[in-house]
C-alpha cells in the first residue's frame, strides 16, 4: 500500500521501545523516509521498495534478539560462577551448609580438622592406623550431620571414647545397634551427641557419662586422656564394665565432677592423686579393681566427699 511521509516516521517511533534499537532506527530512518514516496501504480516500483523494507525490517528484528540474548547469556554465566564453593572453605563446618556443598571434605578440610585435633590429643596419636584417636578422625571426617564450630571437640572426643573402650563390641547401643534403649540412640549415629546412649547434656555441653547399669555395657580398654576435655563433666559412671589401665591423671582437670563411680572394673596402677584437687567431688567409688600402691594424701582435701 501506499504511505506518505508521516506514516513512515510514525512507523519507525515503534521500534525505539529501547535504547539497544533507537540508535539503529535514527540510522535507517533517512534511508526508509527517502523511499518513502508517492510510487503511483508502477509494480516494479512496489516489489522493490517492498523488497528493500522486508529487508531492513529483518535487520532490526536480528539486532533486538542479539540486545536480549546477549545480556542474559552474561546473566546466567555470572549466576553459575558465583554458585560455585570457595577453593578454601572453613577449616570447621558452619551450622548452616552452603548452597553447593561438596559430597566429602576436601583435602585443605580434613588438614585443618587434623591440625585442629592434634591439640587435642597429639599429632603421634593419628599417625598410629589402629589407634582409637585415628579411628575418630576417620569417623569425623565422615560425619558432618551434626558438628558445628561448637561441638566439634565434643563430638570427637566422645568417639575417641567409643573406639578406646571397645564401642563395637558394647552390649547396647555401640553403632551398629538398630535397636537402643533408655529413650537414647546408638553411638556414633548421626543425631546429636546428646542424644546417644550414656550422655546426658545441659544446653548441648555433655556433663554426664552414665555407662554403669547393675550389668555394665562390656567397655573394655583404657580412658583415653581426651576425656579431660569434657571439663563440665559433673557425674561419670562407668561400673560394672571391663575397663583395664591406669586412671588418667588428667582427671583432676574436672573442676566440676561431683560424682566418680569405677567400681568392679580391672584398672590398675595408683589412685591418682589429681582427685584431691576436685573439691566438688562427693562420691569416689573405685573399689573392686586392681589398683595399686597407697591412697594418695591428697584425697584428705576433699572435704565433700562422703563415703
Amino acid at each position: 500500500r501506499s504511505i506518505g511521509n508521516d506514516g513512515g516516521a510514525a512507523h519507525l517511533q515503534d521500534f525505539r521501545g529501547t535504547s539497544a534499537v533507537a540508535v539503529f532506527a535514527e540510522a535507517i530512518e533517512p534511508i526508509i523516509l527517502a523511499e518513502v514516496v508517492d510510487i503511483s501504480e508502477d509494480p516494479h516500483q512496489m516489489r522493490r521498495l517492498y523488497a528493500k523494507r522486508f529487508g531492513l525490517a529483518l535487520s532490526v528484528t536480528v539486532v533486538i534478539i542479539i540486545a536480549i540474548v546477549v545480556p542474559v547469556t552474561l546473566n546466567a554465566s555470572n549466576t553459575m560462577t558465583q554458585q560455585q564453593p570457595s577453593s578454601f572453605p572453613s577449616d570447621i563446618p558452619t551450622d548452616t551448609p552452603t548452597s553447593s556443598p561438596s559430597m566429602a571434605p576436601t583435602t585443605f578440610l580434613k588438614k585443618s580438622i587434623r591440625e585442629k585435633l592434634e591439640s587435642v590429643s597429639g599429632k603421634e596419636a593419628f599417625d598410629d592406623r589402629a589407634s582409637a584417636q585415628f579411628k575418630a578422625l576417620q569417623w569425623i571426617h565422615k560425619d558432618n550431620t551434626n558438628m558445628t564450630a561448637n561441638n566439634f571437640i565434643q563430638r570427637y572426643v566422645l568417639a575417641v571414647f567409643y573406639y578406646a573402650t571397645g564401642g563395637d563390641n558394647w552390649k547396647y547401643c555401640y553403632a551398629a545397634d538398630k535397636v537402643c534403649k533408655n529413650r537414647k540412640v546408638s553411638y556414633l549415629s548421626s543425631e546429636n551427641e546428646c542424644n546417644w546412649f550414656g550422655n546426658y547434656c545441659e544446653d548441648g555441653v555433655i556433663n554426664e557419662f552414665n555407662f554403669g547399669t547393675s550389668e555394665g555395657n562390656n567397655l573394655q580398654g583404657t580412658l583415653p586422656n581426651e576425656l579431660s576435655e569434657l571439663t563440665n563433666l559433673n557425674i561419670v559412671r562407668l561400673r560394672h564394665n571391663k575397663l583395664t589401665g591406669p586412671i588418667i591423671s588428667s582427671i583432676g582437670t574436672l573442676q566440676n565432677l561431683t560424682v566418680a563411680q569405677m567400681r568392679n572394673n580391672q584398672i590398675t596402677g595408683q589412685i591418682p592423686g589429681s582427685f584431691g584437687d576436685i573439691t566438688p567431688l562427693k562420691r569416689l567409688d573405685v573399689s573392686r579393681n586392681m589398683c595399686t600402691g597407697n591412697i594418695p594424701t591428697e584425697l584428705g582435701k576433699l572435704s565433700n566427699l562422703k563415703r
